[in-house]
């Protein structure tokens, strides 16, 4: 990732974020923490939930959607018909809400998202995380009724989501699996991994080749379900290794 197009303010904005999701472990942290998002995209409203593998909604943290459009959506059934639930279902990455549009596009799908425009979510991103040692899935949204949203948010996003899922995880979806399988020398790398260290000091310091780094931290992200290197070090940190 290029870090070169965030200002200063934006990174600063995203490392606080990262490092107070390590640590949360309340209600009111995670609301803290959706705040901080909702300001570093530009949103107006934030919402995050955790679901199982069939779609369906477990635990929702509600910072300030309204409650009116919550309510109905809930009574309606209509998570089972979002297409930015299922989208990101289907694929857990940083979204804008019309990229869902564009892969569920009939009259039911668009009908859904123009109700929830006239409760001001008209425009929006969304990212989430699997989790599938657990069967769940993360999802956190942020709308508006302008759409000021750009490429560098999604970046953003996709920096910050993982250690803000663990986050989530911790609060409602229960403790990981400490089962994690990984050898020896898998935690060896996780441990200069977690002190920052380049793959090319990895590989002088444990005097392996930077091809069999790579390797190992492949195996680490696999073993720990991680999308990416960040993301293991975070789970790490929450099952205590």
């Amino acid at each position: 990732m290029d870090y070169g197009e965030f200002s200063k303010k934006e990174l600063s904005e995203a490392l606080g974020i990262v490092h107070d999701a390590t640590s949360c472990s309340t209600k009111a942290g995670l609301k803290s923490i959706l705040s901080g998002l909702k300001e570093l995209v530009e949103a107006e409203r934030a919402i995050c939930a955790l679901g199982d593998s069939e779609g369906r909604i477990l635990k929702a943290v509600n910072l300030s959607y309204p409650e009116e459009w919550l309510t109905m959506y809930a009574d309606g059934g209509f998570a089972g018909k979002d297409p930015v639930l299922l989208y990101n279902q289907d694929s857990p990455r940083p979204f804008f809400w019309s990229d869902s549009l564009r892969v569920y596009s009939d009259k039911e799908h668009r009908g859904l998202m123009n109700d929830a425009a006239e409760f001001g979510l008209r425009y929006g991103v969304s990212s989430g995380v699997k989790s599938p040692e657990k069967g769940v899935a993360s999802i956190f949204s942020f709308s508006g009724e302008r759409n000021s949203f750009r490429e560098r948010h999604l970046k953003l996003l996709d920096m910050v989501t993982p250690h803000v899922h663990q986050a989530l995880l911790r609060l409602i979806g229960g403790p990981l699996n400490p089962s994690h399988g990984l050898s020896a020398r898998e935690l060896e790398v996780l441990g200069l991994m977690k002190r920052g260290v380049s793959y090319r000091e990895v590989s002088i310091s444990l005097n392996i080749s930077l091809r069999t780094v790579k390797y190992h931290v492949r195996n680490i992200k696999d073993k720990l379900y991680a999308v990416n290197k960040a993301h293991a070090i975070a789970i790490a940190a929450g099952i205590g290794l």
